[in-house]
């Protein structure tokens, strides 16, 4: 890890002025206090003793800790002011030289540290020796030489006090008043203290010597159990602090929770800087405090990496002053609280820093935890989940804010062409490409104040948030078909996409995100209708979209009122004329709207997701009346059509085995049309439920055979049991030949793989006979009759003549082809 810049900037600054202040001091000992000889004061200790003591205060030292800077209270200058009457002027300065070195060396202070404080004795101590001297020369015992005494360590202090401000000035720029304010106060009640002791240890030490012992055991003693104090204080102010954090860290918003906590745990490590990493399922982001505030940073290796492979707290190594420790939640390890840089130069970070930042990680982790998981809902509940582009809860949430900002904004409301036709034929993974494909190509072409969405299936949104005037959107919008319109290759398949494009403007078409919308839909529509692929809302246009709305809303109260009927459609067959069955379809009657075509609000249904609630009634209906007409002596089969999604349930079929079981009705009288687009959905799932379906002993139709793109690659596949031919194959088939050869086509393909053949769309006794001759072996259509409701299909059923339908074209057994005595195989 390399050496921070401020650190490294410090170093040489300290080197710097430790240079000035050792020359300063080796001159000045040199001279002039090598020529001043020791005062005859009556007290004499060896120079070796002077190192001892000086050693022993220094090891007793209270680091006093204000803001940003740390003071040590080591009473160090007691050993300078004693070796003024003690020692030599040189003794004096070696002995305290050596004493520091030692004790920096036994601590273990990086060398820049201990260069400078070596460098400030050497200056400091001769500097204290020739105020002394000015002051007592004339003798040192007596008040005078006490003032002088106490004017030297004074001078001492102040030293010390410039020299370290220098070195704060120069590499942070500036010092605080309340900082100088605080030291000066120290200095000089340090400064009396230390003289005070000195003077008594001097003047016991001249009736007694060794009364010197005692006394520098007396002093140790207080300082050891100042520290004490002093080490009992610092923790009790942790507890509340770790108390107070863990209160006050449940008040940010979630957004900023990261912010907060890197602030508070620089604060509390009185750090340089403080990081509080997070491990995000996309990357890890990494929020650095600093003095200046907080930002987002590039996280480093070290020492995350460290902290991942150890699961436990990291202490820098020698050279790099930094703790870290762990952020764990229900995975594991999952982030991370780090400090750097240790404030005051005292000390650097230690074992009671690890548990101080451990403490604060336990508070930090659940609540850092749940602040990502509440960021990641909130994201999903904006985004699509497919794109990553925002969905209508963003997007609405955009407009509403430009609106409220008094700002202008053009809503484009984009409808991909033919999406279905990409789904049914490559498969959902292929179109959920095609979806992100163009996302990235609409985020690309729309930036600086446009903001793209999906807000479902193939439309996209794209807001113009400086939209101008009313026709401002129309050349955006014509540059955004040029986007959509560039091919794109799936599953080596080229394909070319169009889309049609509806334009509202705040506030001429709409005053809220909901009503913009809403024209932009309606206006989309009217695109799609023929108008070159875009088109402005038009009021003249909403009664289509008014329609839609109502139908919409009124689509669930009418299913869960039971406002909604099932009619039944009939089904011959073409060997004998006898009915086989009904096709169930679901018919509503509206209040006031009247009839409502099926192909009206079934893809209402689709959209809405009702369509599953409709399938489940339609055939609670319609088995519980083919029970009905079993007990009443006709022998028919229903028939009910399923969607795509009722395909990709799982629990279909135990779901129609429970209203089989409950109707009394056996399974083989139940027939499932499905359309090929339904299992291309998402084949291997379809598969599933299919097989589960055919396997109670339900059959399968495959409805509206010929108009898919994998009819006979998935007929050999599925386990169905007949083919429905599409009606608009049978209308046409007297008059298009293409069309003729596609009903014999399907015909035979469903005879030599033993499949009962339905035709739709049987309207006259032309088609009735040519069906006939071709083959066919079921018919359905208006020329046999049309759906309806259940009373009327009974009275029809009871008046049907099978001998009429033989006359009107129908062969008999002896008259099939091989072909078909082959494919009837035992059920002739």
């Amino acid at each position: 890890m390399a050496v921070p810049v401020a650190r490294s900037h410090t170093a040489r600054t300290a080197y710097a002025l430790s240079a000035v202040l050792l020359a300063a001091g080796i001159t000045l000992t040199l001279w002039p206090v090598r020529l001043l000889d020791r005062l005859d004061t009556g007290v004499a200790i060896w120079p070796i003793a002077l190192v001892a003591v000086t050693m022993l205060f220094s090891a007793s030292s209270i680091t006093v800790e204000f803001r940003r800077q740390a003071h040590t209270l080591s009473m160090t200058e007691i050993p300078l002011a004693i070796g003024l009457f003690a020692v030599s002027p040189v003794a004096l300065v070696l002995a305290k030289a050596l004493g520091h070195l030692l004790d920096n060396v036994r601590v273990r202070r990086p060398a820049y540290k201990t260069a400078f404080n070596v460098s400030l004795v050497v200056f400091q101590v001769p500097v204290a020796v020739l105020v002394f001297r000015a002051l007592a020369s004339a003798g040192a015992t007596g008040p005078r030489g006490w003032l002088a005494a106490a004017a030297a360590v004074v001078t001492a202090n102040l030293i010390s006090a410039v020299a370290i401000f220098t070195v704060i000035a120069l590499t942070q720029g500036r010092v605080g008043r309340g900082d100088l304010h605080f030291a000066v106060g120290e200095w000089l009640l340090v400064s009396v203290a230390e003289t005070a002791f000195a003077i008594v240890a001097v003047e016991a030490m001249r009736q007694e010597p060794w009364t010197g012992v005692l006394l520098a055991v007396v002093a140790l003693l207080v300082l050891f159990f100042a520290r004490a104090y002093a080490v009992l204080r610092d923790r009790h102010l942790e507890l509340a602090a770790v108390y107070e954090f863990g209160r006050s860290v449940s008040e940010p918003d979630p957004e900023d929770l990261p912010e907060f906590v890197a602030g508070k745990v620089r604060e509390l490590l009185r750090a340089e800087r403080a990081e509080v990493l997070l491990a995000y399922e996309g990357g890890l982001t990494c929020w650095q405090a600093r003095e200046d505030g907080v930002r987002t940073v590039a996280p480093a290796e070290w020492p995350w990496s460290e902290v991942v492979e150890s699961a436990g707290p990291v202490l820098g190594p020698r050279g790099h002053d930094a703790v870290a420790v762990p952020l764990r939640g229900e995975t594991g390890v999952v982030g991370m609280l780090a400090a750097y840089d240790r404030l005051g130069n005292v000390r650097r970070f230690n074992r009671a820093d690890v548990q101080l930042l451990a403490a604060l990680a336990a508070q930090a982790g659940a609540t850092l935890e749940s602040a990502r998981l509440v960021e990641r809902l909130r994201h999903e509940a904006a985004h699509d989940a497919l794109t990553g582009l925002l969905n209508w809860t963003g997007l609405r949430a955009r407009v509403d804010g430009v609106i409220n900002g008094g700002g202008r904004i053009a809503l484009l409301l984009m409808d991909l062409d033919r999406f279905k036709d990409v789904n049914d034929t490559l498969g959902h993974h292929n179109g959920d490409e095609l979806l992100v494909e163009l996302s990235e190509r609409l985020v690309a072409y729309c930036r600086d104040r446009r903001v793209v969405g999906r807000i479902g299936g193939d439309e996209f949104v794209v807001l113009l948030t400086d939209a101008g005037d009313v026709a401002a959107p129309k050349p955006v919008a014509a540059e955004l078909l040029g986007v959509v319109a560039a091919p794109v290759v799936l599953d080596g398949v080229r394909i070319e996409m169009s889309a049609s494009i509806g334009l509202a403007v705040y506030p001429e078409h709409g005053l809220d995100a909901a009503g913009l919308l809403q024209r932009a839909d309606v206006a989309m529509y009217t695109a799609k209708a023929g108008h070159g692929g875009v088109a402005m809302y038009q009021p003249s246009e909403d009664h289509v979209s008014a329609r839609r709305l109502v139908l919409a809303g009124e689509l669930r109260r009418a299913l869960d009122e039971g406002l909604l009927t099932v009619a039944y459609q009939p089904k011959a067959s073409l060997e004998d004329g006898r009915i086989t069955g009904v096709e169930s379809l679901l018919r509503w009657q509206h209040r006031e709207l009247g009839f409502v075509p099926p192909d009206e609000f079934i893809p209402l249904a689709e959209r809405t997701g009702l369509i599953v609630s409709l399938t489940t009634y339609v055939l609670d209906r319609a088995l519980g009346q083919t029970a009905r007409w079993l007990r009443d002596g006709l022998d028919l089969n229903a028939a009910v059509n399923i969607s795509a999604r009722n395909l990709l349930d799982s629990e279909l079929p135990d779901e129609i085995g429970a209203l089989l079981v409950r109707h009394g009705v056996e399974p083989r009288r139940l027939t499932l049309e499905i359309t090929e687009s339904s299992v291309m959905a998402d084949p291997e799932r379809a598969m599933d439920v299919l097989e589960r379906l055919h396997g109670i002993g339900i059959r399968l139709s495959v409805d509206d055979f010929g108009t898919g793109y994998s009819s006979l690659t998935y007929l050999k596949k599925l386990p169905v049991d007949e083919v429905k031919i599409d009606k608009s194959f049978v209308l046409s088939m007297a008059t298009d030949a293409g069309d003729a050869a596609i009903v014999r086509s399907i015909i035979d393909l469903g005879g030599s793989l033993g499949l009962t053949v339905v035709a739709e769309g049987v309207e006259d006794p032309a088609s009735w006979q040519r069906l006939a001759d071709l083959g066919c072996d079921v018919v359905q259509g208006y020329g046999l009759c049309r759906p309806v409701p259940a009373e009327q299909a009974t009275a029809w059923l009871r008046a049907w003549d099978p001998e009429q339908a033989i006359r009107r074209g129908a062969r008999s057994v002896t008259e099939l082809t091989p072909r078909r005595r082959l494919a009837l195989g035992n059920d002739l």
